[in-house]
């Protein structure tokens, strides 16, 4: 099931009208039917704000909890979109710059140094 599916079957088991849940989410309903229709990307803040609407996880809206964890890049970014952090986000909870995270998550960094793997196993693994 994709996002999109997923703000659909929410809104709907909450009995809400498209309009209803676009004023919950502070969004236009003709924006939100294009969400649901595919017509549109829904973006991380969107999803935010749909999720704490729908009271949903954003992990569950997105289908994030389903991504693959094969290697380091993947749990980086499967780690922060269950957390709806902005690569940005994420890199100044932990202490990194934006770019180390960009690259880790683009695989361009295989094996970062070991003070860059203690931040990241310092919030990764322990999720």
């Amino acid at each position: 099931m994709n996002c999109r599916t997923r703000v659909k079957k929410a809104r709907l088991i909450q009995g809400w009208s498209k309009r209803k849940l676009a004023r919950k989410a502070k969004t236009d309903s003709s924006s939100l039917a294009a969400y649901e229709q595919g017509n549109r990307d829904i973006s991380l803040k969107m999803m935010k704000r749909l999720a704490t609407a729908l009271e949903v996880t954003v992990g569950w809206l997105g289908g994030f909890y389903c991504l693959p964890e094969e290697n380091l890049a993947q749990k980086v970014k499967k780690y922060r979109l269950i957390k709806a952090w902005t690569q940005k986000e994420m890199a100044q909870k932990i202490g990194l710059g934006r770019t180390t995270i960009q690259k880790i998550e683009s695989g361009q960094t295989k094996n970062p140094n070991q003070t860059t793997m203690n931040k990241l196993k310092n919030i990764i693994f322990k999720f």
